[in-house]
């Protein structure tokens, strides 16, 4: 979507679009480096396009917890 210049994130509640801090930034970046991308990128697209598309997702996933914390809350379910 970025290459088409169109928000990726697109009808995602802007209380979710904050930006990492430097220190976050740091960690994802080393956890990409390390990891495998592609599967963790796919579970973040679905979480995205799927859940936090909802008109309640901040019921369930509230928008002041990490990421980590999210996305485990999220695949444990």
């Amino acid at each position: 979507m970025l290459w088409l210049k169109r928000d990726p994130f697109e009808g995602i509640s802007e209380e979710y679009r904050k930006a990492l801090g430097e220190d976050e930034h740091k960690l994802l970046t080393g956890f990409f480096n390390k990891s495998s991308a592609d599967s963790i990128l796919l579970e973040m697209h679905e979480f995205l396009t799927l859940v936090l598309k909802g008109p309640r997702a901040s019921d369930t996933y509230r928008p002041d917890w990490g990421l980590k914390d999210t996305l485990v809350a999220y695949m444990e379910a």
